[in-house]
């Protein structure tokens, strides 16, 4: 099922939508109306904000997701649920026929994942975090608040001070 994931579908939509907003907020006629309307908090309007929101948010819920869901799913449960697959009508056949497992407990053994790659799995989840902290400190004081500082500076373009130009538009995109 492609949509089961909850956390992906959000991330999924919502990038979707941060994209359709890049696109209009990136014209100087909105940029001025928004900097009109919302003054000083018109940085929370801004597509690269609104990225960095959902960034914290994908990876928080992410984790959140996976350590509630996944890493601390009942032993019972999975085998229940393997239970289930072995049981099912032709299964256990199917299994001597094709990989000489003769007895349920066989067939848990080849499905188990060791204790390791459970642990590597959740080290790498929790620096998930970590990295995206990174990634979010280096857009805005390398791209953003630089931008912003020289845009103040500008006669010009201090008008619409969170506005970023184009070439550091799309680095943002990238990151």
């Amino acid at each position: 099922m492609p949509f089961s994931n909850r956390v992906s579908t959000w991330a999924l939509l919502t990038i979707a939508g941060i994209s359709i907003w890049r696109r209009i907020s990136r014209r100087r006629s909105i940029q001025e109306k928004l900097h009109a309307c919302c003054k000083k908090g018109s940085f929370l309007v801004q597509w690269y904000t609104l990225l960095t929101i959902a960034m914290l948010l994908f990876v928080v819920g992410s984790n959140i997701e996976y350590f509630r869901e996944y890493a601390t799913h009942a032993q019972a449960t999975t085998d229940k649920t393997l239970r289930d697959i072995y049981g099912e009508e032709g299964q256990a056949q199917l299994l001597e026929d094709k990989l000489n497992i003769t007895t349920f407990e066989e067939f848990k053994d080849v499905l188990t994942i060791p204790v390791w790659v459970q642990i590597v799995n959740g080290v790498g989840q929790v620096s998930g975090v970590f990295t995206i902290a990174v990634v979010i400190y280096q857009m805005w004081t390398q791209f953003v608040l630089p931008c912003r500082k020289a845009a103040q500076q500008n006669p010009v373009w201090n008008t619409h001070e969170w506005h970023v130009p184009k070439r550091v538009d799309w680095i943002l995109w990238i990151l």
